[in-house]
């Protein structure tokens, strides 16, 4: 308020002069003050300061909304619990009142206790992360050192998680944590560091083979065998690894051997490591051994199809079918109306070429699947392709000069469309074969006196009928 005081002066009998007023004085509660910028720490003992006032002979200092001094000096030694996010606010205060409440200014505390690692060292890799932030959060994180989250689940103030590391090494991690008041930050408010030192596996030396038919070339015909190997110090299992077409296939054991049986025909890849905690914490890999399955004990599936296609112009024909697992070759045999000619042919690869066809008839092809391994030769049944025959070309008209007195004249034929090649007979006897399709005629010079025939027959992969018969009869005058 304001205040003013009136003075007078008086005699011993009571009398008085008049009252004189003296200047007027105010008195009020103090104004705001401020708290100094604080930031974060990882120690739970630190000092809160704020700025003095004149008009002020008292301060309170509010933690998180609590009071936790009065008193005229402008510090305060806080000392916290835990990690956490810590508020403060000042209010200065006088004889007439208090002035207003400051700003709040946070002090992150990152000690530790509110986030834990149990147990640690971590010797198998697994540790639990547990943390146990204030129920009033509005968010709070547990992040790995890639930013991660390993929580789920935000609103959970307090929890844990399960950790699994199969490689030694330190590893950091990170609480988050951000309260409901409005325009609230996330701040990192504790991170922990766990030290993985797994124990050593050495690597496995080499794997044995057991009951492999075939040792040298590790081709087994049954499919039923052993592995083994030599075990390593801190294994308390083994884990296989078996790889094939079929995929990769993971198996475990307390011993040093492994057994397979009866694997159907394929290429299996193994290798083998030392492991321990239930397969947690492993060595490195073994070389690997590769197993070939061919089983010669078992029926061979025969080729679904076999499509034959023939080439009318060169006379070859193609054949191709649907491949059948496992199997090492296939064996063809050529059929001509029915009846097997010529050897059969063994080829690897799904598809063949077959020889040029230079005979009229029918053509179908047997093909089988095989199994070989050394002298044992396991196949299927045959199925035969469908049947093709080669294009024959009709007869051409030839001609050439019933009669002749000089020894020189022109055989003719007409063309016949997709021949290669003509064949020209004289008296029976094949006398030219021309490969140009554009020449359809002979130039005869010379010919002594006789008769001559003459006959042509047109050719692609084989030849047709020859044509009709054209004579000629030469007579050289004499004289």
């Amino acid at each position: 308020g304001t205040y003013s005081y009136l003075v007078k002066g008086c005699d011993r009998f009571g009398a008085c002069t008049a009252a004189t007023e003296s200047n007027a004085v105010s008195l009020a509660a103090p104004g705001g003050t401020t708290v100094n910028p604080l930031g974060s720490t990882a120690s739970k003992t630190y000092t809160v300061s704020w700025s003095g006032l004149s008009t002020a002979n008292q301060y309170k200092l509010l933690e998180n909304g609590v009071q936790v001094y009065n008193g005229g000096g402008t510090s305060y030694g806080a000392t916290v619990p835990a990690s956490g996010t810590y508020s403060y606010q000042v209010q200065a205060c006088n004889i007439i009142g208090c002035g207003p409440v400051s700003t709040a200014v946070i002090m992150a505390v990152s000690s530790g206790e509110r986030f834990l690692v149990m147990p640690t060292p971590s010797l198998d890799g697994k540790f639990t992360l547990v943390w146990n932030t204030d129920a009033t959060n509005a968010e709070v994180w547990v992040k790995d050192e890639q930013g991660e989250a390993i929580n789920t689940n935000s609103q959970i103030t307090s929890g844990s998680a399960a950790i699994t590391k199969t490689t030694s090494g330190t590893y950091r991690y990170s609480l988050w944590e951000r309260d409901r008041r409005p325009g609230g930050n996330l701040i990192n408010t504790a991170n922990v560091l766990v030290v993985v030192d797994l124990v050593f596996i050495p690597q496995i030396g080499s794997i044995n083979t057991i009951g492999v038919e075939n040792p040298i070339g590790q081709t087994d015909a049954n499919g039923s065998y052993t592995l083994e190997w030599g075990g390593v110090v801190n294994a308390q299992t083994y884990q296989i690894e078996r790889s094939s077409s079929t995929g990769t296939y993971l198996y475990s054991t307390t011993t040093t051997t492994y057994s397979d049986a009866t694997l159907p025909n394929g290429e299996y890849r193994y290798r083998v490591r030392g492991c321990r905690d239930s397969g947690m914490s492993c060595g490195v890999y073994s070389s690997p051994v590769t197993v070939i399955v061919k089983h010669t004990d078992i029926p061979v599936t025969a080729p679904l199809s076999v499509n034959a296609t023939l080439d009318q112009m060169t006379g070859i024909t193609r054949l191709s079918w649907a491949g059948v697992i496992y199997v090492t070759t296939y064996e063809i045999q050529t059929k001509v109306n029915a009846v097997d000619v010529g050897v059969k042919r063994v080829v690897e690869a799904n598809s063949a070429e077959m020889d040029k066809i230079t005979v009229i008839g029918t053509y179908s092809y047997a093909v089988r699947a095989c199994i070989q391994d050394g002298t044992t030769n396991n196949c299927s049944a045959w199925t035969i392709s469908n049947a093709v025959s080669p294009e024959v070309p009709p007869a051409p008209i030839v001609e050439s000069p019933l009669f002749n007195d000089t020894g020189s004249y022109k055989v003719a034929w007409n063309s016949i469309v997709g021949a290669l090649t003509y064949e020209l007979y004289e008296n029976d006897i094949k006398i030219q074969s021309d490969a140009r399709i554009e020449k359809l005629f002979i130039l005869w010079e010379r010919k002594v006196t006789g008769g001559y025939r003459y006959q042509v027959r047109a050719c692609k992969s084989v030849c047709g009928p020859l044509s009709n018969v054209s004579f000629t009869n030469v007579t050289i005058p004499t004289g």
